[in-house]
This record gives structure tokens, C-alpha cells and sequence, in this order.
């Protein structure tokens, strides 16, 4: 018969293998700035897409969420804490989480809903050979405006644009449309303005000399879409905007962010990493994917535009 002292040895032989047996949960870390309906819907994409691939919270994941408050200074002190905890990995949703995710060296980090990546700071970590970053932008292509205006008014040659280029957002955009618009075969005028005035006006002016007019994502010029819609209207010239709101005003279509699938796109690029078949190094910067279209159907039957079955199938369809 064993000894007392034996069979406690061999109890805890036995606790120690079985816990060396045990697989170690994996952890992440979601830093957001702040609560808000589009970043709120990436991280939920996110953890959807995570979910669906296997990755079930307090099962073999460990997920901490952590909200700034909108507070920056805060958003470094969480991410110091995910550093001293020896996460696996952490998701920044938004610019300003990016920028404190890349003030530690250790931990890989994906962020999401970053508008400006390079305006955002992350250039110099983005190039580094060595990179312990990569995400997804919420800027979107200028093939997919282009795409969208080839599909719905296939002889357009000529795209008038306005912005303000200190809204940098709406620089961007513009900046997107000129990479692409070779491509597509088209050319585009470019008038920068102000103030709402100065957009209307410019409005006015170009409107003769094109085939579609194009408003990007812009305070400015948008302080004045009713009046320019109206005046598009009397010219019989089809608009563009780059959010639904405008496309609700009454211009003809836009094409905007789904932030639910941006972030599940962010997923994907998560369940690379998590399963080992991709080093953050190996991924880059990529734009969003899935977008929504939206097509005001009363503007569309008023300018005698007949939008194709391919569109009606997958575009969100206003008023």
C-alpha cells in the first residue's frame, strides 16, 4: 500500500500536468476612445466575426474592453495596462486609440475606423520592416465612388468636384478620386471653396461644364446642398455625395462606410493572427471592403435615370 506522503506527491504531479495540458487562453485588448453609434458597430463586427471563427469570450479567448471616455491621456494609461498584462494583442478602434495603442513596442496592434493612418501619426510604424501594426481605414476607394458612377450613368466623362481642401477629410476623398479617375476613363474638375457661398457659386458655374457633379464628405460645401441640389436640379445634372445624409437631401447616390463590416473586415485580419497563418508584418493597411450604396429613387426618375437591376439589388434605395 503507498504511503500517505506518496499518493500527495502523485496528486500533485498529477495537478501540474494537467494544468501543463490545459491550452492558454489567448488575450486581446480593445481600446475605444469613446462610445458612438459607427464605433460601436466596427467593434461589434469585430467580435462577431471572432466568435464565428472560433474564438468564444472566457472560453479560449480573454477579451478586455476598456472606453477612454474621450479622454487621450486615459487611452495611454489603458494601453500601458495592456502592456503590463502581456496582451496578445489589441484592437484600437478610432485615431486617437491608434495613436496611443503605437506608444508601446511589444504588442501587436490592429486598429480600425482610422480615417488618415499616415495624418494619424502611424507613417513611420506602418513602414517599419519590423511593424508590430496593421488595420483597416474607414476612408473609402475612389473605385468605389467610381465603380458606383460607371454603373449608374455609364457615359459620364466629365465629374465637377468641390471641397474645401482644410477639411481634411474631404482632401482625402479628392485625393482617392484622382488616383482612380484615369482608370475609369474620366476626367475631373476640382473647385476649392471656403464657405457655403463660395460652394454654391462654384456650383453654378461648373455645372455646365460636366457631366456629374461629386460633393465629398465636407462641412463646407455641405452647408450649402440645398441650394446646390437646387440649382443641379435646374440643370438637369445628377449629383453625388460622399454620405447617405446627402443622398436623404435629395442628391442622386453615395457610397458610405458600413462600419459593422469594417470591423469584421478587421476581424479577418485578426483571425490571421490569432491562428498563427499571418505575422502583423505581413499585413498592411487595407480599405474598406464592403460598402453600402444608397440611390434616391425620386431623384432618379426626375433626371430620367433608369438605375440597372445590379444596383437595385444591393443598394439601400431613399427617400
Amino acid at each position: 500500500m503507498l504511503k500517505k506522503g506518496l499518493w500527495l506527491a502523485l496528486f500533485v504531479i498529477a495537478l501540474v500536468l494537467l494544468g501543463n495540458c490545459q491550452e492558454k487562453k489567448t488575450t486581446l485588448g480593445v481600446i475605444q476612445i469613446v462610445s458612438h453609434p459607427s464605433l460601436d458597430a466596427a467593434r461589434q463586427g469585430f467580435m462577431d466575426y471572432l466568435e464565428e471563427s472560433g474564438f468564444e469570450p472566457d472560453k479560449n479567448i480573454l477579451i478586455s474592453y476598456e472606453n477612454a471616455q474621450g479622454d487621450e491621456e486615459q487611452a495611454r494609461y489603458i494601453v500601458d495596462k495592456f502592456t503590463k498584462e502581456k496582451t496578445d494583442l489589441i484592437l484600437a478602434i478610432s485615431t486617437p486609440s491608434a495613436r496611443a495603442a503605437i506608444s508601446q513596442n511589444r504588442i501587436p496592434v490592429l486598429f480600425t475606423a482610422v480615417t488618415d493612418p499616415v495624418g494619424a501619426g502611424l507613417e513611420e510604424k506602418l513602414n517599419n520592416s519590423a511593424r508590430l501594426i496593421a488595420g483597416v481605414t474607414d476612408l473609402t476607394t475612389g473605385c468605389a465612388q467610381l465603380q458606383l458612377l460607371r454603373e449608374l450613368l455609364p457615359e459620364t466623362k466629365t465629374i465637377g468636384i468641390i471641397y474645401n481642401k482644410a477639411e481634411r477629410y474631404a482632401a482625402l476623398q479628392v485625393e482617392r478620386l484622382r488616383e482612380s479617375v484615369a482608370d475609369y476613363n474620366m476626367t475631373i474638375i476640382t473647385k476649392e471653396v471656403e464657405n457655403d457661398m463660395e460652394a454654391v457659386h462654384a456650383a453654378k458655374n461648373l455645372l455646365g461644364e460636366i457631366d456629374v457633379l461629386y460633393l465629398p464628405t465636407d462641412k463646407t460645401v455641405n452647408s450649402g446642398l440645398d441650394e446646390i441640389l437646387l440649382w443641379a436640379k435646374l440643370a438637369k445634372k445628377p449629383v453625388f455625395t460622399g454620405e447617405a445624409a446627402g443622398v436623404q437631401q435629395g442628391a442622386l447616390a453615395a457610397v458610405e462606410v458600413n462600419y459593422y463590416k469594417l470591423g469584421r473586415q478587421t476581424g479577418e485580419m485578426a483571425v490571421k493572427l490569432l491562428k498563427k497563418e499571418k505575422q502583423i508584418a505581413q499585413l498592411g493597411v487595407e480599405s474598406s471592403r464592403d460598402n453600402d450604396i444608397f440611390i434616391n429613387w425620386q431623384t432618379a426618375n426626375e433626371l430620367g435615370i433608369k438605375v440597372p437591376p445590379s444596383l437595385t439589388a444591393k443598394a439601400k434605395i431613399l427617400p
